[in-house]
């Protein structure tokens, strides 16, 4: 009769190590792969990501996200505050798009009124590369990143072949990119 209690005690401890080593980890957070990121954390890891940026606090917008994409919306004073939500949004696991169609900047005080598509495309990029930690890389020599049409131009230094790749895949990825030209150098 003992055995009839233990073997369910074994599947269960068998399932529940299975599961505890199947997580991915960010942001010293740990997502486990069979859970989908929800919209609900996608909206409040934003929220407070920019309200923990002292060059976003006082920003004046509002963000919501609906199957992965992130729609933000209100009005900013400069150019580079709209490209730092638009990299800290897509920084986020889980976030697949970013949409600024309802995001202003304050015509007295940008260089235009508003986000030029290729510094749009350059904040995307810099979005998903920081979100796979390649831009906190040790071997990451300090890549320039620049986009015209579309197409994406990486230049600058890397320490391995490796490491180069992953880069240019993850840039491949980001929605609107047409084409990725790489100059990336190694080892230099």
């Amino acid at each position: 009769m003992k055995n009839m209690y233990v073997y369910p005690f074994g599947i269960m401890f068998l399932v529940a190590s299975v599961f505890a080593h199947n997580n991915n980890y960010h942001d010293n957070k740990v997502y486990p792969t069979y859970t989908k990121v929800s919209d609900a954390f996608i909206d409040s890891e934003i929220n407070a990501r920019l309200k923990a940026n002292p060059l976003l606090y006082n920003a004046n917008v509002t963000t919501s996200s609906k199957d992965g994409v992130v729609y933000i919306s209100g009005l900013v004073e400069y150019d580079i505050e709209a490209e730092n939500i638009v990299t800290t949004a897509c920084s986020i696991k889980g976030v697949k798009d970013v949409d600024i169609t309802c995001l202003e900047i304050d015509k007295s005080k940008a260089s235009s009124h508003t986000m030029l598509k290729e510094d749009y495309m350059v904040a995307k990029v810099k979005g998903a590369l920081i979100k796979e930690n390649l831009l906190n890389n040790p071997g990451w020599g300090g890549i320039k990143i620049e986009t015209k049409n579309g197409v994406v131009y990486l230049t600058g230094c890397v320490k391995d072949r490796t490491l180069a790749n992953k880069i240019i895949e993850i840039t491949k990825l980001v929605k609107g990119v047409v084409k990725v030209v790489s100059n990336i150098k190694v080892g230099q």
